[in-house]
């Protein structure tokens, strides 16, 4: 890769990734100012009690502390829909394989002002020690995408961050918990305004938290996840 995977015990930081400097620099000063912001303290906190970090590593800055904090969630997020939109048949759906730069840039321009995407990813860890993320899935209402990680690794994160971090877009994932943290440590990417439907499940208490129960349940699709 241009960007090479690191299996080594090194610490991550995000300050690896040059799209993040100018949100890091925002960040740190923001939390040098007196009556530091909850969320990063907490933050810091937990990365301290992590496994004996550097201090420097510890405090590194959110940087997207600000936008987790003033989240506030779109009006169309907290009311249910007068009736359910209908899933749209998957051979009916537009499919695009995305593993050029051009194709990246094309995409992005086309997910552009939709209130809603959808994510996940394929990650491997076979034979390797932290392991690294192969595939993401991205979809809109209406669009599928699935983009080579291997091929835009060093891509992936200045053409999604503006995306992935905008609150005004709900990024759907199902059990999130990796998902987020491979984005995070491949690629430098932060969600911003997020609803996992894994987790939505246990809020209603569906007898089971499986994508495939949520699909076969809401959208008649019965998935194969041999």
């Amino acid at each position: 890769f241009p960007d090479p995977v690191d299996n080594s015990n090194t610490p991550w930081s995000p300050s690896r990734f040059s799209h993040l400097a100018s949100k890091l620099s925002t960040a740190a000063a923001a939390a040098a100012q007196p009556g530091r912001d909850r969320l990063q303290a907490h933050a810091a906190q937990l990365a301290a009690a992590g496994g004996g970090l550097s201090s420097s590593i510890a405090s590194t800055a959110h940087p997207y502390a600000a936008e987790l904090s003033s989240l506030t969630y779109q009006s169309w997020q907290l009311e249910a829909p007068a009736e359910p939109a209908a899933a749209a048949d998957l051979d009916d759906t537009p499919f695009d394989f995305v593993d050029r730069p051009h194709q990246l840039s094309a995409m992005v321009d086309a997910i552009r002002g939709e209130q809603q995407i959808a994510l996940d990813l394929e990650h491997h860890s076979y034979r390797s020690f932290q392991g690294f993320s192969c595939l993401l899935q991205l979809s809109t209402c209406s669009r599928d995408y699935v983009i080579d990680c291997l091929s835009l690794r060093s891509q992936l994160g200045p053409a999604l961050a503006d995306v992935l971090a905008d609150p005004t877009v709900e990024k759907v994932l199902h059990g999130a918990d990796s998902d987020i943290m491979w984005l995070q440590r491949d690629f430098g990417l932060y969600i911003v305004n997020l609803f996992d439907t894994g987790q939505a499940t246990r809020v209603l208490n569906y007898p089971s938290a499986s994508l495939a129960y949520l699909l076969e349940k809401h959208a008649g699709f019965k998935a194969d996840k041999r």
